[in-house]
């Protein structure tokens, strides 16, 4: 092309790094490239490579499992502990223990041992590397944990009635601490109001000035101990059901740390929902807690090691065998400030995708115009593809279907934005990929 179509120049933003690249879907011809070697951070377009690693070593109807096991009962009484098992499930909710508390019950109505919760399928740690002290603060951070119960997360409520401002949380633990000091204020608004979780002590901070009669104001915020706090919700759960518990809740912690039985019976056990859905309620509002569980379950399926390093050398071997360098991929999500991906990379993954029997479940999970985290963009544009958004990064790769020219298959990642980059950034990918679904070679 000897004319540039502003579309395409208009994405090089002053100051600004890009990695660009559109190819033919079917034959992979390069359209439009700009530095397409250059590492920048793909923030939540790494959901894009959780996705399809998932489905290649998992399978789209592949299901979390969560059971519970312990000696053989005698008389509904078991001599030991029982043990919650967890390899991650990210949809494990208060129904579902309450659901699992019921079926032991058929079983079961005393247990002279402790609950003991068993996450060892993930013995890392619960913090992504490369993740910002303020990324645990907020929902979008929660901590990962091979066995999590509402995604790690808590929902705190705060209420103004009559001038007296209460607050609840819910599912409430006694590993739930909250530090509060609201006031009622005629003349504050919503956003006078912060809610988030300590990064250093775990403590659920509530300051701020609600309304009177206020509409309750609602946050979801992260749990600082999600294991036990499962446990005892579970406990909780068991307790309701009618089943004695004369021990207390303990967290093993080390993989050798295993139940006495050597056959232990099954007392309950839960499914999650399939992967294809999983995977769809990740890329569509870019869910980064059900990324981090997909991303390490995948990692022990395929290497035996359910850890960040497991899925990083994971990522290292696949983007190796489709041939393209300067590739770091550390955390599922994309919440890492040590990721790096160029244009070229992605694309070339999206094209490894497009091979696959799975293909169909890996693109029915992008969001598409009106969905998601694509709800207010290119309206009207045949596109599915997922966005990505961390302060200075923003991203958008997918693909761009065509009636009667070749569908293309693109990635747009900018790096280095400041102040205003990232809307800036958004307007010229939307400009983009609207040429792109016009565009006629």
């Amino acid at each position: 092309m000897t004319d540039v179509p502003s579309a395409v120049s208009d994405l090089q933003l002053p100051g600004a790094s890009l990695s660009v690249l559109a190819v033919e879907r079917s034959s992979g011809d390069r359209l439009v490239q700009n530095t397409p070697d250059r590492a920048l951070a793909p923030a939540s377009n790494t959901k894009l490579v959780t996705a399809g690693l998932a489905l290649e070593y998992l399978g789209p109807d592949w299901q979390f499992e969560t059971q519970v096991l312990g000696p053989e009962p005698e008389n509904g009484d078991v001599d030991g502990d029982i043990v919650l098992v967890g390899d991650g499930a990210p949809d494990l909710d208060q129904s579902v223990l309450s659901n699992l508390a019921a079926d032991v019950t058929r079983q079961i109505s005393r247990v002279t041992g402790d609950i003991v919760i068993d996450g060892t399928m993930f013995p890392d740690g619960e913090v992504g590397p490369g993740w910002t002290w303020g990324d645990t603060r907020y929902y979008y951070g929660a901590r990962s944990s091979a066995v999590a119960l509402n995604r790690n997360q808590v929902t705190v409520t705060v209420t103004s009635n009559a001038g007296d401002p209460s607050i609840s949380v819910q599912p409430e633990t006694p590993t739930i601490e909250i530090a509060a000091t609201v006031t009622v204020d005629g003349t504050a608004v919503e956003d006078d109001l912060q809610i988030f979780t300590d990064s250093d002590t775990g403590t659920i901070t509530v300051k701020g000035a609600v309304p009177p009669e206020a509409t309750p104001i609602e946050e979801s915020v992260p749990v600082p101990s999600p294991e036990r706090h499962t446990g005892l919700a579970f406990q909780e759960a068991l307790d309701e059901a009618g089943v004695e518990i004369e021990g207390k809740v303990r967290v093993r912690d080390r993989a050798d740390d295993r139940q006495a039985a050597s056959d232990p019976s099954v007392f309950a056990r839960v499914d999650s929902s399939p992967l294809r859905e999983l995977v769809r309620e990740m890329n569509v509002p870019s869910d980064n807690f059900i990324a981090e569980q997909i991303a390490r379950r995948v990692a022990h399926e395929a290497t035996g090691d359910g850890t960040w390093s497991g899925w990083e050398s994971l990522v290292e071997k696949h983007f190796d065998s489709l041939g393209t360098e300067t590739v770091r991929i550390r955390d599922g999500s994309g919440l890492s400030r040590y990721n790096l991906v160029p244009a070229k990379a992605i694309v070339a993954h999206l094209r490894w995708v497009d091979d696959q029997p799975w293909r169909s479940a890996f693109f029915d999970s992008l969001p598409t115009p009106g969905t998601g985290t694509l709800d207010s963009r290119l309206e009207g544009v045949p596109v599915a593809a997922k966005t990505g958004t961390i302060t200075g990064t923003s991203a958008l790769s997918g693909v761009v279907r065509r009636e009667t020219e070749p569908d293309v298959i693109f990635s747009v990642l900018h790096g280095g934005l400041t102040q205003g980059g990232s809307d800036k950034a958004r307007t010229v990918q939307n400009a983009f990929v609207r040429w792109l679904a016009d565009y006629a070679d």
